[in-house]
């Protein structure tokens, strides 16, 4: 691997086009660290930053063939790292959105009989899907999301650390969204 530490970034990005899994790795090497650097900086979070790096490296050799640099390498990569970022944080949005809606109607509970069944049904698949995460993570999640604590608050209560909390929650969310696509998938398949 040593011949490719000297080439330049758009000769490793056409090794790469061409299945170079040499040059891919050695991009990856001099990548990884200054993109993380980036998406850190703009979400707060270590493994959110290192998951979206993942992703963003991922896609890239997924789409390696029709890759189009029409600036710079480092240009190309910190611009894709920032894309991944808002991506990211739009989704953790949109989860977020569908939880709180969920919660509003159980607050409030009303519908129209259709609505209502399927709203049941939707409620029913999200406590199952609550039901099967670990006892710590459901507890932090209720923590935060029925009771309305802060990180900082559950915490303290929990004797753990802020990150501990930001980072449950976040799997939480994440084994929520799959339990309940999944289990809709399989609905509509039957």
């Amino acid at each position: 691997m040593a011949k490719y530490t000297n080439l330049p970034a758009e000769e490793l990005v056409s090794l790469i086009k061409s299945d170079d899994k040499q040059a891919f790795a050695e991009f990856y090497d001099r990548y990884k660290g200054p993109l993380y650097f980036q998406a850190f900086r703009m979400l707060g979070d270590d493994e959110q930053a290192k998951d979206v790096v993942q992703e963003m490296f991922i896609r890239l050799w997924e789409t390696r063939h029709s890759i189009s640099v029409k600036t710079t390498v480092e240009a190309y990569v910190f611009r894709s790292i920032r894309h991944k970022v808002i991506d990211f944080i739009r989704h953790q949005k949109t989860i977020t959105r569908y939880l709180d809606s969920l919660e509003c109607y159980l607050e409030k509970g009303t519908a129209a009989l259709d609505e209502s069944y399927i709203e049941k049904e939707t409620l029913a698949l999200f406590r199952l899907a609550l039901a099967s995460l670990p006892a710590r993570m459901r507890e932090v999640f209720d923590l935060s999301r029925n009771q309305g604590l802060s990180h900082k608050q559950i915490a303290e209560e929990l004797c753990i650390s802020e990150h501990t909390v930001k980072k449950q929650i976040n799997k939480a969310i994440k084994h929520l969204r799959l339990r309940i696509n999944l289990s809709l998938l399989s609905l509509t398949l039957l």
